[in-house]
């Protein structure tokens, strides 16, 4: 490309970007546009083209030319919006993160809501006796002492109304989502937690419910006693058995190691026989990363992975990386598969 040219490609390049920037990416006038650009490209002895000469282009012509133009650029302008919301052109996004995290909410009756500084809260007993509900959103997890001195953990993605203060023959509190309960010890006073339709007794002891999935709920004991109910069907467990329903309606009770289930309240994330796409989906949600992958048949790989969540993402990321071949990396607050 000679000097002429290439004075000529930085004229039209100058006047297509006024041309967008003017219109907002709408499809401007051809012949104004043009009157502009042979104005400019007239100007200098060495011009090889005359305004008399350019004009003879049809408009009809030059108005398809910027129809491509605007429609280019309108396509670029998506792919950089929304590489800049996480997404890759290359790959899928698996899991989006959160512009603003949202924070630990107690709603009152009112749904009025109150920020809970810090992740540890103890109720003092209350004159008056009203239902509050208590709300942990994604990326965080809670301590709550109500106030019988039961102490209540709540994982992420997982609300719990309860009373201000206990009155009556039953002490009743109704969770969405996942907890681990150290009841306060009252013969005279059951403990009872309803959860996804089904109700778990307690007088004292320590168990994990988990509801998350509301139409498979499951309650698991760590000691102590208690009697788990859905519909007709009682079932009383013993430590180191789990209780689930099924979508049928029927109980099933199995064995389990007690550290897989509630080592999570310790910070500890446990997965066994898990897809890399439940991996890699509760690991965005916790630490609000964005996750891509190039390769989706990966994401079918099952896996046996821990991590302390309440450590980095680096380190995570890097335990994970290990058992896959160096599949994973962490890039620009993403987490990339590939």
């Amino acid at each position: 490309m000679n000097q002429m040219d290439l004075e000529n490609s930085e004229h039209l390049d100058q006047m297509v970007t006024e041309a967008l920037m003017r219109d907002r990416l709408v499809s401007p006038d051809a012949d104004l546009e043009w009157k502009k650009l042979s104005a400019r490209m007239s100007v200098g002895k060495d011009s090889a083209a005359s305004p008399s000469d350019v004009k003879h282009i049809p408009s009809s012509a030059l108005r398809l030319v910027w129809t491509i133009v605007g429609t280019v650029a309108a396509m670029a302008l998506i792919v950089v919006v929304l590489n800049l919301k996480g997404f890759d052109a290359d790959g899928s996004s698996v899991y989006q993160a959160k512009a603003t995290p949202a924070e630990i909410v107690i709603l009152d009756e009112q749904d009025n809501q109150h920020v809970v500084k810090g992740n540890d809260l103890s109720l003092a007993p209350a004159s008056k006796a009203v239902v509050h509900t208590v709300v942990v959103p994604e990326g965080k997890d809670m301590k709550l002492t109500l106030s019988d001195g039961t102490e209540v953990w709540l994982n992420a993605n997982s609300r719990l109304a309860y009373p201000t203060v206990f009155n009556g023959r039953e002490r009743k509190v109704e969770l969405q989502g996942e907890a681990y309960f150290k009841v306060a010890h009252d013969s005279r006073h059951p403990f009872i937690v309803y959860a996804g339709g089904m109700q778990t007794r307690v007088l004292g002891t320590e168990f994990n419910v988990d509801a998350s999935d509301a139409k498979r709920p499951h309650v698991t004991l760590v000691r102590g006693s208690v009697k788990v109910s859905k519909a007709n069907i009682n079932k009383v467990i013993v430590p180191g058995e789990d209780a689930s329903f099924d979508a049928g309606g029927s109980i099933k009770v199995s064995r389990v190691d007690l550290n897989d289930v509630a080592c999570w309240k310790d910070g500890i994330e446990m997965f066994d026989n898990a897809s890399l796409r439940d991996i890699v989906m509760h690991m965005g949600s916790w630490y609000n990363v964005n996750v891509i992958c190039h390769d989706d048949a990966l994401l079918d790989m099952h896996l046996r992975y821990m991590y302390d969540r309440r450590q980095g993402i680096e380190e995570a990321v890097m335990m994970l990386n290990t058992i896959t071949n160096n599949k994973i990396k962490l890039q620009n607050n993403s987490i990339l598969i590939e």
